[in-house]
């Protein structure tokens, strides 16, 4: 019997491009060309770099299975045909129309991107549509701390974001179709809905990945998704051993978000995240159910990992959805971290910088191209030549490089970020380039760990300040009493470290060790050695493995 599809028209979804140009060269699009692909429509908005791939895909089981592949390979996805019928009609009435179209009736997606390619190559080609602005939004002089948060006391106090009109690229910008923004040419323009993809004829899909739009289908929840435009921001960290990390959102909604950063938590972890938008704050604590490694990255373009919140009503949530609110209220958009393959991993590693104003200083994060050191930027040079001690033992490793950026600490203040600048490598050997990636794997392999200390009040910071200085997450306490709570949570860390100190408080060191073993969380016991505990760790980790 003839399938009640055969004569139906194709069923079309679009796909949201960020950094098209760059995309179109750099990523595989042909592996998602297949049976169910019908035909490819590409529209493009130049002063955004946004492009809309309308793929026209076939009825049958496999659409959903190609939705989700799409989806799971980090492009998000736009299906008018789940959305209200007001943002439907708003969608293809104002904001497809301010994209041009680039070509119509492509055979795959390969098709259509190449096509894209040539375009990009014309000169003056540019899209019809002017990108949309956003709206200043007044944000009070003083901004309060994220610390005075009450809920959970036991979180170590959260860093202030700044004073002032916050000023980070990371925006947020809500999905609604029903209120036009305004652009800097007087025409009105309209954001892309946010949709969750989710639906009867999809198969179950894999945790959202960096840049899928989402919405809390039915339940009236605000939500957040990726756009390009600059505007108010939401500041986040989350609690990475004992430590407020910076990160930046990739999408934001009741339900969970997407985080971007170097040292993402582990699978399953139970994370903290706070987030501050103007004079509210919001700390939320979820699971880890998605992680987007450093190896990743080389596809979809940045590291970092998905959280899913607590629906359960309470103080934490009812500060949330105020935030999600005041987002919506204001016309926040999200803008996507630009897309990197080379991650920076946190350290606090020391730097030496060599010329005419030689100094030293601490380099608070590291990738294959560079690094970012606090501290003010040095002055009349092109070239700095840096000198990077790699591990005990081993000669330093000497680059050439260039100031490629820089945070006053007037712009730190306002961004609630620390002050320093980024080098980018543009000379090293041969022999220091091979150094310098085995030192940035040894870096990533710390980061992926956990390291719970146990050390007397005296002893305790320089123990943890030496893993921590070297990527590890750490956690620490000097209550022995505390170590055993935390020995008996979901959330083992990979490697104990006790030091002899804390036997004055009369802890049995064997008693501490068998507590853990049972536990199977391997455990060593130091004596003061800050360098020789960062070594033992090293070891017992494998971390100087190729």
């Amino acid at each position: 019997m003839e399938s009640s599809h055969s004569h139906s028209p194709p069923y079309e979804v679009y796909l949201v491009v960020d950094n098209a140009r760059s995309q179109a060269l750099t990523r595989a699009w042909d592996r998602f060309d297949d049976p169910s692909v019908a035909a490819v429509d590409l529209y493009f908005r130049a002063s955004t770099d946004v492009a809309l791939v309308a793929v026209h895909l076939q009825h049958g089981r496999d659409r959903g299975r190609w939705i989700g592949h799409v989806v799971a390979s980090g492009v998000a996805v736009i299906d008018p045909a789940r959305m209200g019928d007001g943002d439907r009609r708003a969608f293809f009435a104002t904001y497809l129309q301010s994209y041009e179209v680039v070509a119509r009736g492509c055979t795959g997606l390969a098709g259509a991107m190449t096509a894209l390619r040539s375009h990009a190559a014309k000169p003056n080609a540019r899209g019809t549509g002017p990108s949309p602005a956003i709206r200043d939004v007044p944000t009070p002089a003083t901004r309060p701390r994220l610390g005075s948060e009450p809920e959970p006391p036991a979180l170590p106090p959260i860093p202030a974001a700044g004073r002032g009109a916050a000023t980070r690229s990371t925006t947020l910008g809500m999905g609604a179709l029903k209120r036009p923004a305004t652009d800097g040419e007087g025409s009105a323009s309209t954001r892309a809905p946010t949709v969750e993809y989710r639906g009867r004829d999809t198969e179950p899909l894999p945790p959202p990945p960096l840049g899928q739009p989402t919405r809390a289908s039915g339940t009236g929840e605000p939500a957040v998704s990726a756009e390009r435009e600059p505007g108010p921001s939401v500041a986040v960290r989350f609690l990475r051993g004992g430590t407020w990390s910076h990160a930046r959102l990739r999408s934001l909604s009741a339900r969970g978000a997407y985080l971007v950063t170097g040292a993402p938590p582990r699978l399953h972890d139970e994370v903290h995240v706070a987030l501050e938008l103007g004079e509210l704050s919001a700390v939320v604590r979820g699971s880890v159910y998605h992680v987007t490694t450093a190896r990743d990255a080389v596809e979809t373009g940045s590291s970092g990992f998905a959280v899913r919140f607590p629906t359960d009503p309470g103080p934490m949530r009812d500060r949330l959805l105020d935030l999600l609110q005041r987002a919506r209220a204001d016309g926040v958009v999200i803008k996507p971290p630009p897309s990197r393959t080379s991650v920076r991993f946190p350290v606090r590693w020391p730097v030496e910088l060599r010329g005419a104003r030689g100094s030293h200083g601490d380099a608070l994060d590291v990738s294959l191209g560079g690094l970012f050191i606090r501290g003010q930027a040095p002055l009349g040079a092109d070239l700095v030549t840096a000198v990077v001690p790699i591990d005990v033992g081993d000669p330093p490793i000497e680059l050439k490089a260039r100031v490629a950026r820089a945070i006053t600490n007037a712009d730190a203040t306002i961004r609630g970020l620390t002050a320093g600048y980024g080098l980018e490598i543009v000379d090293m050997s041969e022999g220091d380039r091979v150094r310098w990636s085995r030192f940035l794997a040894r870096v990533e392999r710390r980061a992926a760990r956990t390291v719970l200390v146990g050390a007397a009040p005296r002893r305790l910071e320089a123990i943890a300040r030496a893993l921590t200085d070297a990527g590890y997450a750490v956690t620490s306490s000097a209550d022995a009493g505390a170590l055993v709570r935390l020995a008996d949570g979901p959330q083992l860390p990979d490697v104990a470290v006790i030091d002899d100190s804390l036997l004055e408080q009369g802890v049995s060191a064997a008693w501490l060790e068998q507590m853990f073993t049972q536990r199977q969380v391997p455990c060593i016991t130091v004596r003061g050695d800050a360098t020789r505990a960062r070594l033992v760790v090293d070891r017992l980790l494998a971390v100087a493995a190729s």
